[in-house]
């Protein structure tokens, strides 16, 4: 037992020492092997359904030249009764949400209770720095902070 810990170590020391020589023998980066992603992300499906008493948040991002990798995204979803002047905050939350293919997609259903006369928006900010594009979405609004807002500050709602 003793004798092949001494060998994991002595491999792993010996990988560890020859891997600089392996990465300086590679030469200089190709022309255009790596592309910074465009700085024009804009936004392409942008919608808010309620659907039996579940608010819909459907949001596509398209990031031209984008590697793939993982966008950080912070969302609230307010709602209640149509009639209100204020709404209550449903949920809200942090997601870790991939970029395949210079396409990041995020889905997220929030219960508002069933019955008509009911609606709701949501709002979130997206952080693509981790993506190499503009620290956050083109645009991005402030979300509202606390446990109530009205409507007209939801960037994203149902439409009435």
């Amino acid at each position: 037992m003793r004798r092949v810990r001494v060998t994991v170590v002595a491999l792993a020391l010996a990988t560890a020492v020859t891997a600089p020589m392996a990465v300086a023998q590679q030469g200089p980066l190709a022309p255009g092997a790596l592309t910074a992603p465009a700085a024009g992300a804009a936004t392409t499906t942008d919608t808010v359904r309620l659907v039996s008493g579940w608010l819909v948040r459907d949001l596509r991002i398209t990031i031209p030249g984008a590697p793939d990798g993982t966008a950080i995204v912070r969302w609230q979803a307010y709602g209640g009764a149509r009639s209100a002047t204020r709404l209550a905050r449903l949920g809200h939350g942090r997601a870790a949400v991939p970029v395949r293919d210079g396409h990041l997609v995020f889905h997220r259903r929030v219960r508002v209770g069933a019955g008509f006369g009911r609606s709701g928006g949501f709002c979130e900010q997206v952080d693509l720095s981790s993506v190499g594009a503009a620290a956050t979405t083109p645009a991005a609004p402030d979300c509202p902070d606390g446990d109530t807002t009205t409507r007209d500050r939801l960037p994203a709602r149902v439409t009435d």
